[in-house]
């Protein structure tokens, strides 16, 4: 009896040992796979730093068909968790660190991706940048019909402004935003992607994201309002 119990317990040892080792084979490989899949992108996140009505949910999607994880607006929660972060010393994308493409990060009245680029650089290293643009007045046509026309008076009311007025800030906004990232980025080209919504074509995205596998070959076209 004394033998079988002995025999009974290495059995039982060596299948524990056996299991044990199936286990850690699978969590180290499943490590091993997220670990190349890093090095194999060679970038940490990627952030759409310009206005919205610029293809912003175009750009959303087409990022979605290379299997990265990718946010877009998020009903205005992101861009209020990254002002709250910022506002208690946290990380701007505490709560959001699972995703790597971020877009359309506004919330009147804040606007994260043109007020804290730079922190986003710094906080997240080895990230990449897109600026989205069109032409300025189509941009501004665009925005002032956004929701029939309630984007703007949305707008009017918060900056106490007439829509001219309104207009006319956002005209300096864009002109400002787009001659800060310029410079900031101009010794980091490989850092920052300048995409005309008008002229470029996905080939564009494809060559400056060279490891992604984009399902789709061109960016449809969502949200338009010309």
């Amino acid at each position: 009896m004394k033998i079988e119990k002995y025999k009974l317990f290495i059995y039982g040892f060596v299948i524990c040992s056996i299991l044990s080792y199936i286990v850690y084979s699978f969590v180290l490989v499943n490590k091993s796979i997220e670990m190349f899949k890093n090095r194999e992108h060679n970038f940490n996140k990627i952030f759409q730093i310009g206005f919205n009505k610029c293809g912003t949910t175009s750009l959303f999607k087409y990022f979605e068909s290379a299997n990265i994880k990718c946010v877009h607006w998020d009903e205005g929660k992101l861009a209020d968790t990254i002002i709250h972060n910022f506002k208690n010393n946290k990380p701007l994308l505490k709560n959001y660190e699972d995703y790597t493409f971020f877009s359309d990060m506004e919330n009147m009245p804040f606007y994260p991706h043109v007020e804290h680029y730079k922190l986003l650089d710094k906080q997240y290293p080895n990230s990449k940048f897109i600026l989205n643009i069109r032409k300025k007045q189509d941009w501004l046509k665009s925005r002032e019909k956004h929701g029939s026309g309630q984007y703007i008076k949305n707008r009017m009311n918060i900056y106490n402004l007439n829509k001219d007025k309104v207009i006319e800030k956002w005209s300096k906004e864009w002109d400002n935003h787009l001659k800060d990232v310029k410079e900031y980025f101009k010794k980091r080209p490989n850092d920052l992607l300048i995409y005309d919504i008008d002229i470029d074509s996905s080939d564009k995205i494809n060559y400056f994201f060279p490891t992604l596998n984009f399902k789709s070959t061109v960016l449809g076209t969502y949200n338009k309002t010309n």
